[in-house]
């Protein structure tokens, strides 16, 4: 059944009129500040080991051992908000465009390499402002909208992170509601992101052919299914999770592919990514810009290596033929620090650094890093830009398939 035709402007102005996307942004911003101040920087010796790598994630982000002590912290102050509010605005674009997956059933997305989820959080925002909305219009298509997240992870160091601050920010913990809760009150819904618990360790060997294969041998030795039952009955309808399995309709890679050796090195995987997606599915590359006067740029060489990998052959099954394509969308987007997102990153900043100085360990953070938190602080010149591209799953059904 085909979804309604919706009018994205007018959910936008209702966003905007209710100024929802900078109310959950400050409202996340503050428990995070929170969470940070009272539960993490409670020590000399805990704040040291994240003062001490604050540079390594800026300078290292690819080669930084995540799981050592101080580590996910220090990113998670250093970037986290940041990259939260791009994918506020990524998630706006989506829907302003028609590009927003929206349908009856559930919607499965998955961040791969996901660190502190702030894609995920982002996601997680618009698709519940929808289903509010949905409430408040009675629009059946968005009050009854369903959706999963999931994520995949290497590093424990990021899941023990998770845990620990989904926890708090998602629970009723009585020291979070001193922060000024009823300001918040009127947008206080959870975060639909996994604990520790996202379903894959490693994006290296995911093969989701071979997965569901896999879970369908189990099932069928598991109820004794015969061959006679496949000439009488539907596997894939007597077993919806089977036939739901391993299958999503937004696939994010935030700040994931920073090397073309990684990218080389993932190319089964990425097109196993490609496969999974349902139809009209998007997989979504997030990275630096790059320098566009210059096409042997890492970066551009690394966009146009996955555009190849993605785009160059076919994906077959049974029924059908897959392809994936690049959409248009707005290639570079922006933000300017002077607004108000940026100013209330400026205070964020600024508290963490007076947490720092409280416990006597501001001199322990490398100077090029304490260069660029005081010129987060102190200067409103400069945008934050960063570049988006989109890839959409479709299909046709082979000859003998069509209806």
């Amino acid at each position: 059944m085909k979804i309604p035709p919706y009018n994205t402007t007018e959910i936008i102005n209702w966003i905007e009129r209710n100024n929802y996307f900078y109310k959950r942004f400050c409202y996340l911003s503050d428990i995070l500040e929170y969470y940070l101040i009272n539960y993490v920087l409670v020590s000399r010796e805990r704040a040291k080991s994240i003062a001490e790598n604050l540079l390594d994630v800026i300078k290292k982000c690819n080669t930084v051992d995540y799981n050592k002590k101080g580590v996910p912290e220090a990113y998670t102050i250093l970037h986290f908000l940041d990259r939260y509010h791009r994918f506020q605005l990524i998630s706006k674009l989506l829907l302003k465009y028609y590009k927003l997956p929206i349908k009856r059933k559930k919607i499965d997305i998955i961040g791969v390499g996901t660190g502190p989820a702030p894609s995920l959080f982002a996601i997680s925002d618009i698709y519940t402002l929808l289903k509010i909305y949905g409430k408040e219009t009675n629009k059946l298509v968005f009050k009854e909208l369903k959706f999963k997240t999931d994520y995949v992870e290497n590093s424990y160091g990021w899941r023990n992170w998770l845990h620990r601050f989904l926890e708090f920010a998602n629970g009723t913990n009585e020291e979070r509601y001193r922060m000024d809760y009823e300001k918040y009150r009127p947008i206080d819904f959870r975060w639909s992101v996994p604990y520790q618990h996202g379903s894959f360790n490693n994006a290296k060997g995911l093969d989701f052919r071979k997965r569901k294969q896999e879970l369908f041998m189990s099932l069928k030795t598991k109820y004794e299914i015969g061959e006679n039952y496949f000439s009488q009955y539907s596997f894939e309808y007597d077993f919806p999770y089977w036939r739901h399995s391993n299958r999503y309709n937004l696939v994010i890679f935030s700040n994931f592919f920073t090397q073309i050796s990684l990218v080389n090195n993932l190319k089964l995987e990425l097109r196993s990514f490609a496969d999974s997606l349902r139809k009209r599915g998007l997989i979504i590359i997030v990275g630096a810009k790059g320098d566009p006067r210059k096409r042997t740029d890492d970066y551009h060489a690394i966009y146009d290596k996955i555009s190849l990998i993605l785009e160059d052959d076919k994906y077959y099954k049974k029924k059908s033929i897959g392809f994936c394509k690049k959409i248009k969308f707005p290639l570079e987007i922006s933000y300017e620090w002077s607004n108000s997102y940026g100013k209330k990153m400026q205070s964020f900043y600024k508290s963490i650094l007076n947490k720092f100085e409280d416990l006597k360990v501001k001199q322990d953070i490398p100077t090029e890093a304490l260069d660029f938190l005081e010129n987060r602080i102190k200067n409103n010149e400069f945008k934050i830009k960063w570049a988006t591209h989109i890839f959409r799953k479709g299909f046709i059904f082979k000859k003998k398939y069509k209806k």
